[in-house]
């Protein structure tokens, strides 16, 4: 299955990524989102720093 996004030039440009790494993130949310939704636990880049408060906590 192929799936395509049409993104405006003004929009893609002012994000500073390219093609290839936009994809990579975008295919990086699209699992996390689909993990989710079958209730299987993650840590996506917003939960991260509050684990890393929590093990600094629980090490300490």
């Amino acid at each position: 299955m192929q799936l395509s996004i049409n993104i405006p030039d003004n929009i893609f440009f002012g994000i500073n990524e390219t093609e290839k790494s936009l994809t990579q993130i975008l295919k990086q949310k699209l699992a996390i989102e689909l993990y989710k939704s079958h209730q299987i636990p993650v840590i996506d880049d917003y939960d991260i720093e509050d684990e890393v408060a929590n093990a600094k906590r629980i090490l300490a």
